[in-house]
């Protein structure tokens, strides 16, 4: 099993939001893919959020993001 979790803050590290999600069975890879470039991007889109500071501890994402 495995699962995503999202932290959002504003320019000042003040928490402004959260999401965590069991999306079942696959890889770790798959769900940092999924949490960070699917999820995030869409809810920062839907909140007006257009100003954004990405991290990740997963080096295959920064490679994916990095890559394009």
């Amino acid at each position: 099993m495995v699962a995503i979790g999202v932290v959002f803050r504003d320019h000042l590290a003040r928490f402004i939001g959260g999401y965590a999600e069991n999306i079942g069975l696959g890889s770790s890879i798959l769900a940092e893919n999924i949490g960070f470039i699917m999820f995030t991007t869409e809810k920062s889109y839907n909140q007006g959020w257009n100003n954004l500071w990405v991290e990740s501890v997963s080096q295959v994402v920064v490679m994916n993001v990095n890559s394009k």
